[in-house]
């Protein structure tokens, strides 16, 4: 009886795709690190060489130790802070918070995420004339 070797097309069609996808420069190339680490909307100097007072430089990490806040905190201040979660983290904004650092800056961070993983957000100030709580 003969045996039938299977012919390697797969394998083959593999080794084509290879070969023209370098033939053709196009390498795996690693994904380039944000400059603010990441989500920043608001009008910041990503440098701290060219920030001014005007345009005051984003920070790195939070000031001191992050400190949840409720609704009722944000309400107080006259912040919408469902659409600020909206903005930022969009169809995930429920498995997000707001933060306020010891210099009263805004930080977002997933729940139950170490603070180092925050991304800034703005100043109190900043939130407020930007997504005000309509009634």
């Amino acid at each position: 009886m003969q045996t039938r070797t299977r012919f390697p097309l797969p394998w083959l069609l593999l080794a084509l795709l290879v070969v023209v996808g370098l033939a053709y420069g196009v390498r795996p190339q690693p994904a380039p690190a944000p400059a603010t680490g990441g989500w920043v909307w608001h009008h910041a100097a990503a440098d701290p060489a060219e920030a001014t007072p005007d345009l005051p430089a984003i920070p790195d990490q939070p000031a001191g130790t992050l400190r949840f806040k409720d609704k009722k905190f944000w309400e107080s201040k006259n912040i919408a802070v469902h659409q600020v979660k909206r903005r930022i983290a969009g169809a995930h904004s429920s498995l997000h918070d707001l933060h306020l650092d010891d210099n009263d800056e805004v930080w977002i961070k997933r729940k139950g995420a170490d603070d180092s993983t925050a991304n800034y957000v703005g100043t109190l100030e900043e939130l407020a004339q930007d997504y005000p709580l309509t009634k």
